[in-house]
C-alpha cells in the first residue's frame, strides 16, 4: 500500500496532534503557572539579596574587629619590633 504524501503529511499530522494531546492529558500536573514561577523567582530574589546584605554586614564586622586589634597592638606594651613583626607579618 503507498501514500501519497499528501496522505502521509495527514497521518503524520495526525499522530502529532493526538501524541501532543496525550502529553497534555498525562503531564499536565507537572507543569508550573506563570504566576507560580513569578512568585517563586521573587522568592529567590530576595532570599539572595537577604544573603548578600547579610555578607555584606559580616564583612563590615570584620573590618572593624581588625582596625580594633590593630589599635589594641599598637597600644600594647610590647617593644616596636615586635609589633612591627606582628602587624606586617603574614
Amino acid at each position: 500500500m503507498t501514500f501519497t504524501s499528501l496522505e502521509t503529511m495527514g497521518i503524520a499530522a495526525f499522530f502529532s496532534l493526538l501524541s501532543a494531546v496525550a502529553v497534555r492529558l498525562l503531564f499536565s500536573r507537572s507543569f508550573v503557572t506563570r504566576v507560580q514561577c513569578s512568585s517563586e523567582r521573587e522568592k529567590i530574589c530576595m532570599e539572595r539579596e537577604q544573603f548578600k546584605q547579610e555578607l555584606k554586614d559580616l564583612k563590615a564586622g570584620q573590618r572593624l574587629q581588625f582596625r580594633m586589634l590593630r589599635v589594641l597592638i599598637v597600644h600594647a606594651d610590647i617593644s616596636k619590633e615586635k609589633q612591627e613583626d606582628i602587624l606586617n607579618g603574614d
